[in-house]
Parts: structure tokens; sequence; C-alpha cells
């Protein structure tokens, strides 16, 4: 009995040692947005695929690294299948990412093609991908669109609860009137 009593405690104090913490990041990460500058190219691809899916896109796969043609994932949505892209970049991204993505399209049988990009379009590559229908995401997008307010929400009830735990464990004597 008293070793799970242990155990509890134990696991409720590293909890709340640890809960400032990732408050902090998660905070931080919500108001601030996400730090491109500190990912590589697979945390890159991985951050597209959730963006994706947060904004209504199901089946979101990840491509091979080597030989994908073009394609880093593939997404539905709606009956329609994306190829997509992804460019992390420093500087603009130019016309080869549109390419890479209308022969990766084709090679995967998709319906639609995107290039999705931390940084911003050089004004050929908006053109070609007009003249293709490819669909483009900048980082500015990627960044405006990330916000959502049930996440707001959740991190506030979630806040409230912590709240609640604490004023409970703190006098519990007056937490049950």
């Amino acid at each position: 009995m008293f070793r799970l009593i242990g155990k509890i405690l134990f696991f409720f104090i590293r909890f709340i040692i640890h809960l400032p913490f990732a408050v902090f990041h998660g905070l931080q990460r919500f108001f601030f947005g996400v730090n491109f500058d500190k990912m590589n190219g697979y945390e890159f691809e991985e951050y597209a695929a959730r963006y994706l899916k947060r904004n209504g896109y199901s089946k979101v796969t990840v491509t091979k690294a080597s030989r994908d043609f073009g394609v880093d994932l593939i997404a539905k949505k709606h009956r329609t299948t994306y190829a997509v892209q992804c460019k992390l970049y420093q500087g603009k991204v130019g016309n080869s990412a549109v390419q890479e993505a209308v022969a990766g399209k084709s090679y995967y049988n998709c319906d639609e093609a995107m290039v999705i990009t931390n940084s911003v379009f050089y004004p050929g590559a908006i053109a070609l991908a007009r003249a293709n229908d490819v669909i483009l995401i900048d980082g500015t997008q990627l960044k405006r669109r990330s916000f959502r307010w049930s996440r707001f929400f959740q991190l506030l009830l979630f806040l409230l609860l912590c709240g609640l735990l604490i004023f409970c464990i703190i006098s519990p004597e007056s937490a049950l009137i």
C-alpha cells in the first residue's frame, strides 16, 4: 500500500515539476509560432503533415526519403489526392519546386499538386504554379493558419483544471464545501 502511494506521489511530484516547462514551451509555440530555423528537412515534412491534418486533410503519409520523385507527402481531402512537395529554405523558392511537384503528381497518380515552404516564392514560381494549377503555401500562410481557437480553449481549460487540482491539494477542507 505504501509502495503504491509512494509511486503515485513520485509521479505527481515529477508532473508538477515538469508542468511549468511544458506549459512554457507550449505557450511559446502557441503564441510565437514555430521556429523553422531549428528544423531539418525531415522535421519540416512532419510539421507540414501535421499542418495538413489540422486543416482537414486525411491519410497524410510521408514518402520515402530517397527517390521520392519530388513528392514528400501524399494527402487526401474530399476524395482529392494531393502530391505535396516540402521546401525548408532560407531564401526564396524557385521554379524547380513547382516542377518537382508537377512531376510527382503524375508519378504518384494524384489529382492536385502542392508546394509548402517556410519561405516565400519567386514570382516565376508563382506564375508557373498558376499555369499548372499547383497550390502554393508559404511561410506566412503556415504561421497564420496554424492558430486555432479550439487549441486556445483546450489550453485554457487545461490550465483551469490544473489550478483547481492544486487548490484542492493545498486546501482540501475548503474544496469539499
